[in-house]
């Protein structure tokens, strides 16, 4: 937001700034400026690390859902 601000402004300038008690760059601040917040890179994290697993599952779930497939075929063309 301040980023925005200082972008047009001939006043205010940005020089830099201070993160845990180190110097950073006007691109560093910038750049942590531009971050999406903490939960969304949280959310994004676990999807990531979920996105493998959810895979598999379904990997190994596959042949039991063709035989569930191939059963329900043959009793709809069997009369009962």
């Amino acid at each position: 937001m301040f980023g925005d601000i200082t972008k047009n402004s001939e006043v205010f300038k940005m020089r830099g700034g201070y993160l845990s008690g180190h110097p950073i760059t006007p691109e560093n601040v910038k750049a942590l400026a531009d971050m999406p917040p903490l939960p969304v890179l949280r959310a994004r994290l676990l999807g990531t690390l979920n996105s493998p697993a959810s895979a598999l599952v379904r990997t190994l779930a596959e042949p039991g859902r063709q035989m569930a497939y191939i059963i329900k075929a043959h009793s709809e063309q069997v009369p009962a």
